[in-house]
């Protein structure tokens, strides 16, 4: 038993674990996994080098400046976008800071998240490759990197992202309350506004 746990402790076999679990992974995986990577790096890279443009300021300054209840106050009068995205603005933004980084990366975090869904939505409506395509579309798609790069609610979910994968998986089932669930997300996400 002794014997045992001392092998454990050695640096190559934490190696050797790793290793196996890496092979343990399929190719898709690994391809997926690199397109994500790029889209992280190309979407943090230059997160903070501009300054704030108007819809940015407003958003940092109106919406984020005081606590949260001021912020639902200021989305109702200021804002046509639902106010979950402000919801998880303010909470971000309470960790990471209202400066140009911290407001914009929100929006850069669910644009790489938008990565591996956008291959899982095209692996459930046409196959594999469909998927591939699709997220690497997504990775390097210049639209796609800008509002990843904006601190506004456009930026944290492209207009009607959650609703195609939603739809797609729960239209196909009869259960009306899978049908309700992917229309209230599918309202109720930030760039459904």
């Amino acid at each position: 038993m002794e014997a045992a746990t001392l092998g454990r402790s050695r640096p190559g076999f934490y190696v050797q674990s790793l290793r196996e679990a890496a092979k343990a992974r399929s190719r898709t995986f690994w391809i997926v996994a690199g397109m994500t990577t790029l889209a992280a790096v190309l979407r943090f890279a230059t997160l903070g080098v501009q300054s704030y443009h108007h819809d940015e300021i407003v958003t940092a300054t109106r919406i984020l400046g005081g606590g949260f209840g001021n912020a639902m106050d200021a989305v109702g009068f200021s804002e046509s976008a639902p106010p979950l995205y402000y919801a998880l603005a303010w909470v971000w933004t309470q960790l990471t800071g209202t400066g140009e980084f911290g407001l914009r990366s929100l929006s850069a975090v669910a644009g790489v998240a938008t990565v591996p869904v956008a291959y899982l939505i095209g692996l459930e409506l046409r196959g594999r490759r469909a998927g591939l395509m699709a997220a690497a579309l997504v990775a390097v798609n210049p639209m796609l990197l800008w509002y990843s790069q904006e601190g506004r609610s456009s930026g944290a979910s492209p207009p009607g992202s959650p609703s195609p994968p939603t739809t797609s998986r729960f239209s196909r089932s009869s259960s009306r309350r899978c049908s309700c669930c992917a229309a209230a997300v599918g309202t109720a996400s930030p760039g459904s506004g």
